[in-house]
């Protein structure tokens, strides 16, 4: 029996080379990113690969201190970090295995499947290993395996086969789904566009707005009001943004992860991205059954806003949609196709009076 000897400590920054963890951990976050987000993937993407290589570098400093063994020969065990030890006796197996320019050292006994007691290592540290473990254990029950270049070659390519399947199948999806060809937005400065028409000022979530005096209040639930103008059968509903429903202005990890912490900058969705799921779902859920879209911007300060406009079925209906910073509010506008579209002048009122009330 030799003198009691240790294998040198290796650390785990030897056992995935980073420029490879960096590039893994890229692409699984570009993935979901690109899937879920479409061609508005960039700050998911961001979010998601620092959260990933954070985890990394912990999971790293974590197993840095453990990635080591040694030889008590005195006491016949192999001791790891942590007063961890392995009998020499109930070793059963010794297993040396060779991935792509890296050896892992693992070690089977009654208890437990192969073990790995140090990963990451160089080629002469695996063979000083073998060497070491020959001064104790039979030869037979040590062993090496190994990973051909033309095996990890084929297991790379199934993987990106079925990569490749799987993405199929989503783009065929997300194609079904695709919306009717919609105007492609104007631009506007609705404050400078024209003044509201005389009407009363309403507040809901903390913002003004008025609305023309022919718009007579018929009904409030909760939050949401309902108004009526009696003569042409248009109708009116305001209520607050849906998405602060779910708070996601204030961190949660959806809108942390997506940037989307308004009704504003879901919807922007609908028409901004491509690919993605989620805009491929609000796109689907905005424009179902509407034809002759037409679509506006609203920007005015710290307001921002989208007016959509179309018809749907026998009616003329209009969404608009803006938010003042944490706050939001959706106007939902709707009469008679006969008496003919929603006009823009009254679109353009109600944006110009919307103020932030305190």
């Amino acid at each position: 029996m030799a003198d009691q000897s240790r294998i040198l400590k290796i650390y785990s920054k030897n056992a995935v080379p980073l420029k490879l963890t960096l590039l893994g951990t890229a692409i699984l976050a570009f993935i979901p990113s690109f899937m879920i987000m479409g061609t508005a993937f960039a700050r998911m993407f961001a979010c998601s690969f620092v959260i990933l290589t954070a985890l990394f570098l912990i999971g790293y400093a974590v197993s840095l201190p453990s990635n080591w063994f040694e030889f008590d020969d005195d006491k016949k065990t192999i001791r790891k970090a942590f007063r961890n030890r392995i009998p020499y006796d109930k070793i059963q197996a010794i297993v040396i295995a060779e991935t792509p320019k890296r050896y892992t050292v693992s070690v089977k006994t009654n208890w437990m499947p192969p073990y790995p007691i140090a990963s990451g290592l160089s080629k002469d540290d695996a063979e000083f290993a073998e060497r070491e473990f020959k001064l104790r254990f039979p030869s037979d029950m040590i062993r090496r395996e190994s990973y051909s270049k033309k095996r990890f070659g084929a297991i790379i390519t199934i993987a990106l086969l079925i990569v490749v399947i799987l993405l199929a199948n989503y783009f065929y999806r997300l194609y079904r789904m695709e919306p009717p060809e919609v105007v492609t937005p104007e631009k506007k400065e609705w404050l400078t566009a024209t003044r509201p028409q005389e009407g009363a000022t309403y507040q809901i979530n903390g913002i003004n707005f008025v609305l023309p005096n022919r718009f007579i209040q018929v009904k409030e639930d909760k939050e949401w009001l309902y108004f009526e103008d009696h003569t042409s059968k248009a109708k009116i509903k305001v209520g607050p943004g849906v998405t602060q429903d779910v708070n996601l202005k204030h961190g949660t990890v959806f809108g942390f992860l997506t940037g989307i912490q308004s009704d504003y900058d879901l919807f922007r969705l609908a028409y901004t991205a491509h690919y993605g799921l989620l805009p491929s779902l609000q796109n689907s859920h905005a424009f179902k059954e509407l034809f002759e879209i037409k679509l506006y911007e609203i920007s005015r300060t710290t307001l921002q806003g989208i007016v959509l406009q179309g018809i749907k079925g026998n009616k003329s209906v209009a969404e608009l949609i803006v938010a003042d910073n944490a706050r939001g509010l959706h106007f939902f506008l709707s009469q008679p196709a006969e008496i003919g579209k929603i006009s823009e002048e009254l679109l353009q009122s109600i944006a110009a009076s919307i103020q932030s009330g305190g």
